[in-house]
């Protein structure tokens, strides 16, 4: 991506003030600078009309684009474990040079640096980039982004546990990175949730289903969203985005949630993209509620990547939650990120060696119907 430099016309001022981005406070900022006080009653609109009007100075488009810069959020996070005799202090002088070994032309990104830090048993690689969206209004088309993979060392093996942004760009780059590491270790391995050995819709869902049953301590209450993508959806296709939403309602009885819906959609071709669910503590008599969130994408070739989220949770305030999702904290974000990649890994090498085992119910509330690892 070369270096430019844009210069915003009227309508790009008046696109880029329009919009909630710009907090009212700095919208009346900017024209108070001009001596002009405006009324309470002045719309969003009129404001954003009348200051495109004006000449502009570098400082309008400076604090303009400061308030479009996007604001760091939670991205879902692929997990691995890399199995190798390097220890953390054989992987710095790796990593000093690691920026030249990177591929560097994907479309839109420019990547500036990549630093490390170590603490303890831990060292985390960041990455530095800027993203371009050509799509975007001016003032929000670049993206300043860092992105740390990291690496930590699990106690008495031979193993780092290792976690990165599920990002197409960092997905690469830590692709990059395991060659690079391969040079050094020929021995070196990786343990991944491959779904690539789920052959069929009934392995699909017998692995959605157990792995979002039981965490640990944290049981499935709800499954709140499936979301399926259409591979092969004609692009230029304005009224079709080839998505399909599978939604469930509270677990009664011996209900399946959507089990044959979903396997339907994959039989149809269609790829499963996103799963959520809310558990509940059972260690807690007055547990919160917890919303998680799985995304599998696909990349040219088509090989799959699992990530996970915690998306918050909702409160338990005397046996009813809120409506609001509030952030969790990190050391529970950090714990839930790792059962589920212990269990997912798990759970695929034992449906491996498994024969299949899923029924599907051909209607509710049957007790004559074999509990197949669903809820109730």
């Amino acid at each position: 991506m070369s270096k430019s430099y844009n210069i915003p016309n009227d309508y790009n001022i008046y696109s880029a003030l329009s919009t909630g981005k710009v907090s009212e406070s700095v919208v009346n900022t900017l024209f108070l600078k001009r001596g002009i006080i405006l009324g309470g009653k002045t719309t969003r609109e009129h404001k954003a009309d009348y200051f495109s009007s004006f000449m502009h100075s570098f400082n309008d488009f400076e604090v303009i684009s400061s308030q479009h810069s996007k604001v760091e959020r939670s991205e879902y996070i692929s997990s691995t474990n890399l199995n190798t005799k390097l220890e953390v202090d054989d992987l710095t002088p790796i990593f000093s040079t690691i920026k030249s070994s990177l591929q560097k032309d994907l479309a839109n990104i420019q990547l500036k640096n990549v630093s490390q830090t170590i603490n303890g048993e831990t060292l985390s690689l960041e990455f530095e980039y800027e993203k371009f969206h050509p799509e975007k209004q001016l003032f929000a088309q670049k993206e300043i982004k860092k992105s740390v993979l990291t690496f930590k060392k699990n106690k008495d093996s031979e193993q780092f546990y290792l976690e990165h942004p599920s990002t197409p760009e960092m997905i690469i780059w830590s692709e990059s990175v395991m060659s690079t590491l391969k040079e050094h270790d020929n021995d070196l391995s990786i343990d991944k949730i491959d779904l690539i050995s789920l052959t069929s819709p009934d392995l699909y869902w017998q692995f959605f289903d157990e792995l979002t049953a039981n965490l640990d301590k944290f049981h499935r209450t709800n499954v709140v969203e499936i979301l399926f993508k259409d591979p092969y959806r004609n692009v230029n296709d304005e009224d079709d985005d080839g998505t399909y939403k599978l939604i469930s309602a509270s677990y009664r009885g011996n209900q399946l949630h959507l089990s044959e819906d979903f396997m339907a959609k994959l039989d149809d071709g269609y790829r499963l993209y996103r799963f959520n669910w809310d558990c509940i503590d059972s260690s807690v008599s007055d547990s919160d509620k917890y919303r998680l969130s799985i995304k599998v994408t696909y990349d040219e070739n088509g090989r799959s990547n699992f990530s996970f989220i915690t998306k918050g949770f909702l409160k338990n305030k005397e046996g009813k939650f809120t409506k609001n999702l509030n952030s969790l904290p990190k050391s529970l974000d950090l714990e839930l990120n790792k059962i589920i990649f212990s269990n997912g890994i798990d759970l695929i090498n034992s449906i491996n060696s498994k024969p299949l085992k899923v029924k599907i119910l051909k209607q509710e509330n049957d007790p004559e119907l074999e509990n197949t690892g669903s809820d109730g």
